[in-house]
């Protein structure tokens, strides 16, 4: 017989066991290490930030806040037995104002063509990139970065408030940018 609170035991066990098991994200940022709530979060098929190619560091970073010019991979996709899709993201470019404890995900959702997946009829790849704040909280979707204007537009709020140091660049602390629509690709 099972004494009362068996499974609630077994259950945190099995919880506190996996805990070690969640990704670690990987620093882009110089000096000592920092504790979460001062840094924002990355993920998504990422290729660079600011200029360094960090594609082969994973797809999870933790990045002092300020503004991030971040271009995705060209070809994004995954594959089994069962099947395959690949996207082409021609290298799309997101100019993210980020704030500590937010964190920034490229989300790749896959769109069916006239005939659904897998019928041969070419679909495509919805990338959406969502700020959340530290609850999880979605705030708002960030559109990809169209002109060089919007690139410096990013780089001059950042300019605006105290320097602080990102990947050997200056950079500050940021305030979310507006709402905008997310990019689709075909």
């Amino acid at each position: 017989m099972l004494r009362p609170g068996f499974f609630s035991s077994l259950l945190l066990a099995v919880a506190s066991g996996c805990a070690h098991m969640a990704p670690t994200p990987h620093a882009l940022y110089a000096g000592p290490a920092r504790v979460e709530q001062e840094l924002a979060l990355l993920s998504g098929p990422v290729q660079t930030v600011d200029d360094v190619d960090v594609a082969s560091h994973g797809s999870l970073f933790s990045l002092l806040p300020g503004c991030h010019i971040v271009k995705l991979r060209s070809r994004i996709g995954e594959g089994e037995l069962g099947g395959a899709w690949s996207a082409d993201t021609r290298g799309q470019i997101f100019a993210f104002r980020m704030r500590a404890g937010h964190s920034y995900s490229i989300e790749v959702r896959l769109v069916p063509g006239r005939d659904g997946l897998g019928s041969g009829t070419v679909g495509g790849a919805e990338i959406k990139a969502i700020e959340r704040d530290a609850n999880g909280s979605r705030l708002q979707t960030v559109a990809a970065a169209h002109s060089e204007a919007e690139i410096e537009s990013c780089r001059a709020w950042a300019g605006n408030d105290e320097g602080g140091r990102q990947m050997s660049t200056d950079q500050d602390p940021a305030e979310a940018s507006e709402d905008a629509s997310a990019t689709a690709i075909e």
